[in-house]
């Protein structure tokens, strides 16, 4: 009787996975979404993920339950928005291998960023949104599924303003801890890594990118 044959175990493919909190026209997954769609870079293995959690703890629990193989990319996205367990959940992104897109006070620093740099104080989100209409009139609205469109053009002075926030934060908020740090956001370095991962998934190359996270 001639031997079965035993089939190989497929295994899983890596995945990049990025969780965000809200609907579909909400700021960050619309933008990110609006990113993809137009940079060309949505491919299958690659996954905006929602999450019906309001709370960092939440988010980060929601993407480790992602995670299918030790070789995942594991994002999260949220806000500081004073969030009690703010400091709880970015220790444990930390001991789960977890990258976090951190904004402070809001993602809106990030919109913000689209048209100038700041380094003032922001104690809640409408501040932001008032600032950038007071501004620069630009009528930013937190459901608009078009805000890639409206503002992607300016991506790269986000990214050159970013960068600089972050070196004025590193130097003027030393006795804070970086998760704290008012204004703050690291949304760019998500984005770079999106670039990177399906570069490396049409490479075939792994390359190590060391991202600036809040811890």
């Amino acid at each position: 009787m001639p031997r079965s044959r035993s089939k190989a175990i497929k295994q899983p493919r890596r995945g990049m996975y990025i969780v965000c909190e809200g609907a579909r026209d909400h700021s960050e997954y619309a933008y990110l979404n609006g990113f993809l769609q137009k940079t060309g870079l949505k491919i299958p293995s690659l996954k905006l993920v929602l999450s019906s959690k309001n709370n960092p703890v939440g988010l980060v629990n929601d993407i480790i339950k992602e995670r299918e193989t030790s070789e995942d990319i594991l994002w999260v996205v949220f806000d500081n928005d004073n969030h009690a367990d703010l400091d709880d959940a970015i220790q444990l992104a930390k001991v789960n291998g977890v990258n976090v897109a951190l904004s402070a006070i809001s993602f809106e620093v990030w919109i913000y960023l689209h048209f100038d740099c700041t380094t003032r104080l922001f104690n809640k989100s409408e501040e932001v949104i008032k600032a950038i209409k007071s501004r620069f009139g630009y009528d930013y609205k937190k459901d608009n599924k078009r805000i890639f469109s409206e503002v992607g053009e300016k991506i790269d002075k986000a990214y050159k303003n970013a960068e600089f926030l972050r070196k004025d934060r590193t130097k003027n908020c030393t006795c804070v801890a970086k998760h704290h740090w008012n204004p703050y956001t690291n949304f760019d370095q998500l984005l770079e890594a999106v670039k990177n991962f399906v570069q490396e998934e049409t490479d075939g190359k792994k390359t190590f990118v060391d991202y600036d996270l809040p811890y």
